[in-house]
Parts: C-alpha cells; structure tokens; sequence
C-alpha cells in the first residue's frame, strides 16, 4: 500500500469519528439530566478521543517512515555511485601505471 493511500485512510478514519464524536456530544446535551447517561457518553468521547490522537500520530509516524526510506534509498544511490566512482579511479591509475611503466621501459 503506498503511502498516500495509507494516510487517506487514516484521514477518512478520522473524519469518521468526529463524525462520532459530534454525535455523542449532541447526544450528551441531549441527556444532561440523566447523570449516568452523561458518564457513558463521558468515557465514550474520552476513548474516541484517545483513538484520535493515536490515529494521528499514526499517520505522522507513517509520513516519518515514508522520508526515512527515501533518504535511505537516496544514501544507498550515493554509496553506490561513490563506489562506482571509486572503481573508475582505481582502474584510470592502474591504467596511467601501466602507461608509466610502459614509457619507462620503451625509454631504457
């Protein structure tokens, strides 16, 4: 699943319960006289709320993921570019010996 997709359902989630969370709290002005009603409804919000709160960290810790593997993956092309690079190098000396070495010979 890629990350965009992920991050929307996590939205949807979240719009989905403060939808609940409207409800519950239209449902708790509804029954203030009802003390135990009031409780429920009380600890209902507070769990949604906490729900909330988890689903957004959720998506900041997916969106954290998401830039840690790009920057592993951008440090991983580096790597392997300096190493490349690195491998030219070696090979233009040795191939710039091998010429030095040929011109000293040729010369004696």
């Amino acid at each position: 699943m890629k990350i965009n997709e992920v991050s929307a359902n996590i939205d949807d989630k979240l719009l989905h319960l403060e939808q609940q969370l409207a409800n519950l709290r239209a449902a708790r002005q509804r029954v203030e006289q009802d003390s135990g009603a009031v409780a429920v409804i009380d600890r209902d919000i507070q769990v949604l709320t906490d729900a909330r709160a988890k689903l957004q960290r959720s998506r900041d810790l997916v969106w954290q993921v998401n830039d840690l593997s790009q920057q592993t993956q951008q440090q991983q092309r580096r790597d392997r570019f300096y190493q490349k690079l690195g491998l030219g190098l070696i090979a233009l000396s040795g191939v710039a010996l091998l010429g030095i070495l040929l011109i000293y010979l040729f010369l004696l």
